[in-house]
């Protein structure tokens, strides 16, 4: 749970202990997966297999520049994977929090102009924080936000 802070830029990055955590016990579920295959369980490798991958998921966390939430007062920027999604503060509802089969997670509606229909997002990471404690944060900023936060050249002038 990382946050450096600047007056007009805050950038979240992933918990390093959630990450590590999540990491060591996956891999460890999917080494005992693998013995279990060996002794003789015939689909335990599937289950390895897919444990294994998560590992290497919850590792790429740890590596910079792959995940990082950017909150400006233009709008924020989402980085997963080494994608990077915009979204400008006008164009976004409020952000509320939803339970589902795999949790709560912070959820929102991004309404871009030009369009008639939004589009429904979930984010995928709470850099650490609870989700209710994330939607307080994104809708903080939500309401510090610039009205004229449309122009897409401000972007990068918030970057440090």
């Amino acid at each position: 749970m990382n946050a450096i802070r600047g007056d007009n830029v805050r950038v979240l990055l992933p918990s390093p202990i959630k990450s590590i955590g999540m990491a060591i016990s996956s891999a460890v579920i999917a080494v005992l997966c693998f013995r279990f295959w060996f002794e003789g369980l015939e689909y335990a490798w599937v289950a390895g297999s897919f444990l294994a991958v998560g590992a290497v998921f919850y590792m790429m966390h740890l590596v910079p520049g792959a995940y990082a939430l950017t909150l400006s007062r233009h709008g924020f920027e989402v980085l997963e994977l080494y994608a990077l999604k915009r979204y400008s503060w006008p164009e976004v509802s409020e952000f509320m929090v939803r339970r589902g089969i795999l949790g709560a997670t912070v959820q929102f509606y991004h309404h871009p102009s030009g369009t008639t229909l939004p589009s429904h997002i979930k984010l995928n990471e709470t850099f650490g924080y609870a989700p209710y404690k994330m939607a307080e944060i994104l809708n903080e900023w939500r309401e510090y936000a610039e009205p004229t936060a449309t122009d897409k050249n401000v972007w990068r002038s918030d970057r440090k």
